[in-house]
């Protein structure tokens, strides 16, 4: 199933996602700033297991942009190849570098 990309749930989770990358902006910051380490399931389990939460999410959204139609020239493209080859060639290699949680690879 194709996702209208200004559906109402699809806007919603686009909103959701953003403030999940500015929460992530923001923990990557202080932990660089104030030289935090990453916490591992030792550590803080809570916080570690916050940071898989997060990373799963990205994948979700990762995922669901492989269903999501875009407009192109005023016309709503909704066709499976186009949408994925629009989104290889574009945010994939940044959203899927993004989404790896380095710390288990």
């Amino acid at each position: 199933r194709i996702i209208h990309p200004e559906a109402p749930f699809k806007v919603a989770w686009d909103l959701f996602v953003a403030a999940l990358i500015i929460l992530s902006v923001l923990i990557v910051t202080y932990r660089l700033g104030f030289r935090v380490p990453n916490p591992g399931y030792n550590d803080l389990p809570q916080y570690a297991i916050l940071d898989d939460v997060v990373d799963a999410l990205f994948g979700i959204d990762l995922i669901c942009s492989f269903c999501t139609a875009y407009f192109k020239d005023m016309k709503l493209v909704h066709n499976r190849r186009d949408i994925a080859t629009t989104y290889a060639k574009g945010w994939l290699v940044i959203d899927f570098t993004s989404t790896l949680p380095l710390r288990h690879v």
